[in-house]
């Protein structure tokens, strides 16, 4: 077999046009639109369809549900007929579920249609990494992940506020419609801007049963060097993120007083740390070893829990101290992102849809783990239960980047 194909008769070799930073990154942004332009409308829902607090909560449950149990069938079926139909079939899921959202005459339909909508959303992200690591590799794959990690980050700063506003303006049902509008634009920018971007093999391998080609793809990315160790990175780090998203409203809002308008702050002044971090990664990787990137970051996701979980066991946390901390950890968690899904993805070129949609799902159970270890911790350890998981996570990715140290990239043919 010559050395620019894999296994399954497709060439390695990147060619083509660059797939559109704004397609990808709307893609990639769909899922926290969904959830956080929702947020200031939950109990405007429970009043008008007559529910509980417990069924409107299940409006952000069920969408995540959705979300996490679908990128290892998208991805999966990308590997094998392409990225671009896959993204057509997501968003049609997402612009019907929204439209459902914006028509339900009742909670039952309203959850329904959520795990629809969520479904789709699950295409978007993982189809992105798939799109950019077909078309590109080294530095400049790089700083492409780093500006969808900046554009995923960016909407939850902009989404509450916007959800607001259409509150006023139509109600909540304006919410999910304009997620329905959105879905469907995107989808015309699709048909009208996006290339095809997985190579077409000279003679198709038949095709295995899905369960079967799961299992095998899986396999190989388990026995390529580095790439488990650095999918297990990103996982952690982003469960260590989220433990501050878990534990800051009772920490910050119930401990130190903070107002819902100030928490509000905290919470965009972090993301945005966090696209900082994410934009000097990008930069980072034309002159830095990806490993010093990523020691970086992690050295900063493991001292900034430390410190403020020392503020908060001797009872001299502020507002301000806290804040200086969590955006300290955001930073480093940005510097990670990009890197660690770069060396994640480049030894696996002939499998970038399966690997994407692994290290989206890891990813997700990470970030479940952690919500579900502060809440527990809670009861013991109060407020510092946040800081602690942070440092538990940020320490497991630690022990990972020492497991991938000193090996050897894989040979690809690139």
């Amino acid at each position: 077999m010559n050395a620019t194909e894999t296994n399954q008769g497709r060439p390695l070799t990147p060619g083509g046009k660059v797939p559109s930073l704004v397609l990808l990154g709307l893609l990639c942004a769909l899922p926290p639109l969904s959830i956080d332009m929702g947020l200031p409308a939950l109990p405007m829902i429970g009043k008008a369809l007559h529910a509980s607090d417990t069924l409107t909560g299940l409006t952000l449950s069920l969408f995540m549900a959705g979300f996490a149990l679908t990128p290892i069938v998208y991805g999966l079926l990308s590997d094998r007929h392409g990225r671009k139909p896959l993204i057509y079939a997501g968003l049609i899921l997402f612009v019907l579920g929204g439209l459902g959202c914006a028509l339900a005459p009742s909670i039952g339909w309203l959850l329904t249609a959520r795990v629809v909508q969520g479904t789709g959303a699950g295409a978007g992200p993982t189809l992105a990494l798939a799109a950019t690591r077909d078309r590109l590799e080294g530095p400049r794959m790089g700083q492409y992940l780093a500006w969808l990690t900046m554009i995923l980050n960016m909407a939850p700063v902009v989404a509450p506020s916007l959800g607001a506003m259409l509150l006023v303006l139509g109600g909540w049902r304006a919410v999910f419609g304009l997620l329905g509008v959105v879905g469907g634009v995107l989808l015309i920018g699709i048909r009208a801007g996006f290339e095809e971007t997985l190579a077409k093999a000279a003679t198709p391998p038949a095709p295995a049963p899905l369960g079967a080609e799961l299992r095998r793809n899986v396999r190989l990315l388990w026995t390529r060097p580095g790439v488990a160790a650095h999918m297990a990175i990103v996982g952690f780090s982003a469960a260590s993120m989220f433990a501050y998203v878990a534990g800051s409203p009772f920490v910050l809002i119930q401990l130190l007083g903070a107002s819902p308008a100030v928490y509000g702050g905290v919470f965009a002044t972090t993301a945005s740390c966090i696209v900082l971090g994410a934009f000097l990664s990008g930069r980072l990787m034309h002159r830095q070893p990806t490993r010093s990137i990523l020691l970086a970051g992690l050295a900063l996701t493991v001292v900034a829990p430390v410190a403020a979980g020392a503020l908060l066991a001797t009872g001299h946390a502020t507002l301000a101290g806290i804040t200086a901390c969590i955006a300290v950890a955001t930073f480093g968690f940005g510097l990670i992102v990009p890197a660690a899904s770069q060396a994640a993805l480049k030894p696996v070129p002939e499998l970038a849809g399966t690997a994407s949609a692994v290290l989206n799902s890891f990813q997700m159970m990470c970030m479940g783990l952690s919500s579900l270890f502060v809440s527990l911790l809670f009861a013991v350890l109060s407020g510092l239960a946040m800081p602690v998981v942070m440092l538990v996570f940020a320490l497991a990715s630690g022990v990972c980047l020492l497991l991938v140290r000193g090996s050897r990239p894989t040979s690809t043919g690139r």
